[in-house]
């Protein structure tokens, strides 16, 4: 039996890009079953089965999103294998996608299921697009108002991925970048809530391998161009950029680079 409202939008989040038809079709099968929902593309350009990053750009994204909000969100190299599809409803907000890793923020705050329903998937499933043939129709039967535990039965152990957390050696905190955005900005696990104050006064300095130093700076345009410079970005983390420049292709820098806070 249906809930009594339909939920959505729906946002997707995939590394499909846009050059193939894959998200095209996704959309086609979700207005095919819930015509009318509205659709918000969240990103499509995640670096190919990049799902930390993936995982990431969800995590810092959610909250500005209304409640009944859907992420459809398809990263998944697993596909095909026997690895699980889940629905999760998280308190208002509902999340669709692979079983691994990439919802690891939503799984101890909602209930979570197994997609397994085949009443709510397309008749022909192929072995490399259950995002258009499981994961789409999923999301838009939600939408209709399908209740979750419809789709399929609880996951009572779903994937986990490690989380990346600051580590304090002797004096000096040791993080990493945690994503790379299209400018080259090394977005890293360094909070503002707990290491603005230290880099702002000058506590610490921040050095990646090489002892190259990235002075802190409150906007990118406080430093001459094509220098470097640390701010506290829109994400709200210790970010090292270039001004006008490409930070990550400058230094060959990466998601999983180290970057080290130096007491002075």
């Amino acid at each position: 039996m249906a809930d009594a409202e339909t939920k959505g939008p729906i946002c997707l989040l995939t590394d499909f890009g846009i050059e193939d038809n894959y998200v095209g079709v996704m959309k086609g099968v979700i207005q095919s079953i819930a015509p009318g929902c509205a659709m918000i593309d969240l990103s499509h350009h995640i670096p190919p089965q990049d799902i930390r990053s993936a995982a990431f750009l969800l995590d810092h994204s959610v909250d500005y999103f209304a409640q009944g909000t859907i992420f459809l969100c398809v990263i998944d190299p697993g596909v095909g294998t026997h690895r699980r599809k889940l629905a999760i409803d998280c308190g208002g907000h509902y999340f669709i996608g692979p079983d691994n890793g990439l919802l690891n923020s939503f799984l101890d705050a909602g209930r979570v299921h197994q997609i397994e329903s085949d009443r709510h998937r397309l008749p022909q499933v192929s072995n490399t697009f259950h995002g258009r043939d499981i994961f789409a129709p999923a999301a838009a039967h939600l939408c209709c108002g399908v209740p979750l535990a419809d789709l399929g039965p609880k996951c009572q152990d779903p994937i986990r991925m490690e989380s990346s957390e600051p580590a304090r050696e002797g004096e000096d905190w040791l993080g990493e970048v945690v994503y790379v955005d299209r400018f080259g900005n090394l977005v890293t696990n360094f909070d503002s809530d707990r290491f603005l104050g230290v880099v702002e006064t000058g506590d610490f300095r921040v050095q990646t391998k090489g002892g190259v130093e990235w002075p802190f700076a409150r906007t990118y345009a406080e430093v001459p161009n094509e220098n470097r410079c640390s701010v506290m970005g829109g994400f709200f983390r210790l970010e090292l950029s270039i001004n006008c420049g490409n930070a990550s292709n400058r230094l060959g820098l990466s998601t999983g680079s180290q970057v080290c806070l130096v007491k002075s």
